[in-house]
């Protein structure tokens, strides 16, 4: 092993030493919601390209989000990929502006070929992040407190997804993930009364933990139409369906007395599907476009549906590399830009909450000597509230991805 793949190992196991303590990416109040912030699950390359990718099939880097992409890599490489985000957000609610500084550890995945027409994929990746903290205060027309509310919350689910990819046809190929779900979400609330005569009768708290236990399934399929000898569309699907999430959860409420229930209720996972294409032409531009959409709106949550609304996006995204076998670096590097547009699944006072929109942009660099990339990519991500009274935030997300690549299936000659 050379110089520069050890160096490489070193940085993942730097980022795999960062999952113990890269639990939450998030400070926004829209958290108290549902299961909280939704994760971007898109890989570096992806995240680069406004998220586009049940389209994309690239031989170098791992897109768990089709497994039928499993398929477009070549038998000897071995690959290692690993995600790591830093964030800088702004919440406005019309009166006051809090800003917050995050990091988190995105994803960890490895894929390989089982055979010419077979590969395999295995990694861990959040699904969605908790995490808040809100002073409201009601006073009376003298501007004297009545009672102050603090509530705080943080956690999130988390999978570990196993998947495999398989081409039955030369053009046709087609995939299926295997995820295990677990994660724990807190919501903590405080409130004070300040003119209560008794101490023992100024505070009143109430603590709720949930543990999510659970499976989840992807379906993906991709079919490669080849337009000219330097022409190729690519078509993309994918599906999920509907999958109950076991749980148990324990309230702790107190105010003189202490109170501790435990109990468990209904929740889902929804209903999901999307579907897009890529046009690649000479393996120097790729166009690619994505919709896909979650239906929140039938998914149970403790027990009731509706209380979500469904969650729908639309992502465009292009790369171009001048030639990726120069011996010029300049011309090897690849060159990313994409946008999105989506609908969160917040729903507050019985009305959608918010709309979000992303631009994105960024550069594939290739390691000297070696096979392995860094990905890094800038976000700008706009959440507008639907209404006065919700709130507005404005992200700036910086992106790296780091993609191991080696051929460890090559035989050695003595």
């Amino acid at each position: 092993m050379g110089r520069i793949n050890k160096i490489v190992c070193v940085i993942v196991l730097t980022l795999i030493s960062g999952v113990t303590i890269a639990q939450n990416n998030t400070n926004s109040p829209y958290t108290r919601y549902g299961l909280g912030q939704l994760a971007d699950q898109s890989f570096s390359k992806s995240k680069a390209m406004g998220g586009v990718a049940y389209g994309l099939r690239d031989n170098s880097q791992i897109n768990p989000l089709n497994p039928a992409s499993y398929t477009a890599m070549d038998s000897l490489t071995f690959l290692f990929e690993g995600g790591i985000s830093l964030q800088n957000g702004n919440y406005n609610d019309g009166t006051n502006k809090v800003n917050a500084k995050n990091s988190s550890l995105d994803y960890l995945a490895l894929q390989f070929r089982l055979k010419k027409w077979m590969a395999v994929s295995a990694g861990v990746m959040p699904i969605s992040n908790v995490g808040y903290n809100m002073v409201e205060v009601n006073r009376t027309e003298n501007a004297e407190a009545i009672h102050q509310i603090t509530r705080m919350g943080d956690g999130g689910l988390h999978q570990f997804y196993a998947g495999i990819g398989f081409r039955p046809l030369k053009d046709l190929s087609l995939g299926v993930n295997v995820s295990y779900i677990w994660g724990t979400v807190n919501h903590n609330t405080t409130i004070y009364f300040p003119n209560a005569i008794l101490a023992s009768d100024r505070n009143k708290t109430r603590n709720k933990s949930t543990s999510f236990k659970g499976a989840k399934l992807d379906f993906g399929v991709q079919y490669s139409y080849p337009l000219s000898t330097n022409q190729k569309l690519t078509f993309g699907a994918v599906f999920s369906p509907k999958m109950k999430l076991s749980n148990e959860i324990e309230t702790v409420s107190k105010q003189n007395v202490l109170v501790v229930q435990h109990y468990s209720s209904e929740y889902d996972l929804p209903t999901s599907f999307g579907f897009g294409f890529a046009y690649n032409w000479k393996n120097k531009l790729t166009v690619a476009a994505d919709y896909s959409q979650q239906n929140w709106s039938d998914a149970k949550q403790e027990g009731e549906t509706g209380t979500l609304e469904d969650y729908r996006k639309i992502a465009l995204g292009a790369e171009y590399v001048p030639n990726e076998i120069s011996r010029n670096y300049l011309q090897t590097i690849k060159y990313r830009i994409g946008m999105y547009y989506s609908d969160p699944y917040y729903k507050i006072d019985n009305v959608r909450a918010a709309r979000e929109y992303g631009f994105s942009a960024g550069l594939g660099l290739s390691l000297p000597k070696i096979k392995s990339l860094i990905n890094i990519s800038a976000q700008y991500i706009r959440v507008n509230n639907r209404s006065a009274h919700f709130l507005k935030e404005n992200y700036f997300r910086i992106n790296l991805g780091l993609i191991f690549n080696e051929r460890w299936f090559v035989k050695r000659k003595i």
